[in-house]
């Protein structure tokens, strides 16, 4: 390990009153703002002053060692929130404010489940949430400097690295959202781990355009800079998808070296950025554009460095990587080098090349393993990622049943225990090549066959069609399950009426010619309304269940589910 990134405390209250005694006036984050002249910065001793006032504020509330919500709109005050729920030993539980219906039905599903005690929050939404009425609450509107706590009343709690620090919850892309609780030696190895990935910290910079309540958002926006003392840039996600170009601006503008995101931000990227907006440009800096979340489409990566390698982007610098919230974030992936794999089509049956995502991180082991059998298999089997080391949750929050089957899993002969992650996927010389979920696979006409592949396919066959805004799923009939594609119009196909019929043919067309099967029912859907996760994802569970009882905001005009006509459909 370089003595560079090596810990300075046992948990991570020590390592920020640690920071804010050695070096005060360091900068440990730089936020932002909507104008490239306004930039924000918190130093190491403001921040230990702030979380200390909050946990006060925390502390006087009766919250330690009770779960408290965190949903702040302002990354700043995030930051501060998160570490005073750990100076004052309660356990923080990060997640959005409700922009949408589907993030208040997650927030009011947290909040049941996880039995919170007291929130923390800048949100009007959150704060006049009906689910958290009557808990301790800290309004983060209020709070000025000028009247906060002296910071000299707080209490320091006695941690160990096992002491519980973060509860996070999984995106709820197949099932209900569950909490996955995190102790503070297990967030300090994962930060450590990412560093030796990405060779950070070094003379460079990271920027960081995730959500921080989310898991890799929380590894690198707000673990990492202060566990390694490494120089971080915060965005929004409304910041980059409003502007793009000023994401790739601020690259160069700040010399940045490790950036990144799921594969949609790339695909953002290319449908709204044209070479000649990028004449003045260059990212030579860059040493790791990582890609996580799923699915990682092969296509993206190439268009992606087809526009941002003549600025100087190399093609080695494209950094495909594997993340789960059960191992607070990213498990494969780092600078290596070498350009990203990709396998040819054939393997599962998938129709389209697979990226590699790389090998596992420090302290990581995983193995493909058949989910019936539990057995390990062979290089180049398809079967179960199963992952173990010491960077990984402790259990789901409140569910020691689930916790027993998916944390401690043993293999056939032995050898455990294991996290099952619920993925599919296989490893070639050491490379993990990701397919998609176990429960999200379809059978028809007697071959698996995966959402993704299918979405893929869709999404290319009309312009009319948004990117990353489709969902295939089955659902049942008499005869046989029925297949249904569901996909969002771009808006300015809402009012071309007479183009609808050929987008749906189009469709059809594509997903015969390519995987031989018929579609059932393709539905149109209004723009932005695909149900997904607060981090982006598709969830198809949902979709479903929203198709069968006719809740899908299906563009004014284009036919609703019906039992008539899918009982007649094919």
């Amino acid at each position: 390990m370089n003595a560079a990134v090596s810990p300075i405390g046992s948990n991570l209250v020590e390592i920020l009153v640690h920071s804010a005694a050695a070096q005060p006036q360091r900068i440990a984050y730089h936020f932002m703002g909507d104008e490239p002249e306004n930039l924000s910065t918190l130093d190491c001793a403001t921040l230990l002053k702030e979380s200390a006032s909050l946990a006060t504020l925390i502390q006087q509330q009766r919250l330690r060692g009770k779960p408290v919500l965190l949903a702040c709109k302002s990354n700043h005050l995030f930051i501060s929130a998160f570490y005073a729920c750990l100076m004052a030993g309660a356990i923080a539980v990060p997640t959005a404010p409700p922009r949408r219906a589907s993030l208040e039905q997650r927030l009011h599903a947290i909040s049941v489940q996880a039995c919170i005690a007291g929130v923390i929050s800048d949100s009007d939404a959150v704060l006049a949430h009906p689910s958290l009425r009557g808990l301790a609450v800290i309004d983060l509107r209020r709070c000025q400097e000028a009247n906060w706590p002296d910071a000299h009343r707080w209490e320091p709690p006695q941690l160990t690295p096992d002491a519980p620090a973060c509860i996070l919850y999984t995106s709820g892309t197949v099932a209900e959202p569950h909490g996955v609780l995190f102790d503070h030696g297990s967030l300090i190895t994962a930060a450590l781990a990412a560093a030796v990935s990405f060779r950070h910290p070094g003379p460079g910079a990271a920027l960081i355009t995730l959500p921080l309540f989310h898991d890799v958002g929380l590894l690198l926006g707000v673990l990492h800079p202060l566990i390694c003392a490494s120089r971080i840039f915060l965005s929004t996600p409304a910041q980059f998808v409003q502007k793009p170009q000023r994401w790739l601006r601020l690259l160069q503008q700040h010399r940045i070296t490790i950036a990144g995101g799921p594969n949609f931000m790339f695909d953002i990227v290319i449908r709204n950025i044209r070479p000649e907006q990028l004449a003045d440009v260059s990212l030579s800096c860059l040493q790791a554009l990582f890609c996580t979340g799923e699915p990682i489409r092969s296509a993206t990566l190439s268009m992606l460095f087809d526009l941002l390698g003549p600025l100087g982007l190399r093609q080695a610098a494209i950094v495909p990587a594997y993340s789960l919230t059960e191992a607070c974030g990213l498990v494969t992936g780092s600078i290596t080098g070498a350009p990203a794999r990709t396998d040819a089509p054939g393997i599962a049956g998938i129709v389209h090349p697979l990226v590699g995502c790389g090998k596992p991180q420090a302290g990581r082991e995983l193995l493909i393993v058949d989910p019936i059998e539990r057995r390990e298999q062979p290089a180049g089997a398809v079967g179960e990622i199963w992952v173990r080391g010491a960077a990984l949750g402790s259990g789901y929050w409140k569910n020691p049943l689930l916790s027993e089957a998916v944390f401690a899993a043993m293999l056939a002969d032995g050898r455990g225990p294991f996290l099952r992650t619920g993925d599919v996927a296989y490893l070639k010389e050491g490379h993990l090549y990701h397919i998609g979920r176990l429960t999200d696979r379809m059978r028809l006409h007697g071959r698996d066959h995966y959402p993704q592949d299918l979405e893929f396919q869709a999404e290319r066959s009309h312009p009319a069609i948004r990117p990353s805004s489709t969902a295939a799923f089955t659902v049942d009939a008499r005869e046989r399950p029925r297949l249904v594609i569901a996909c969002e119009l771009r808006k300015e196909f809402l009012r071309r009426r007479e183009k609808w019929a050929q987008i749906e043919s189009s469709v059809r067309a594509a997903i015969h010619r390519v995987h031989g099967l018929h579609v059932d029912h393709v539905v149109l859907l209004m723009p932005g309304t695909l149900p997904k996760t607060s981090s982006g994802k598709v969830r198809r569970n949902q979709c479903r269940r929203d198709y069968l009882e006719n809740r899908l905001a299906v563009a004014h005009g284009a036919p609703q589910h019906t039992q008539e006509n899918m009982s007649s459909a094919g």
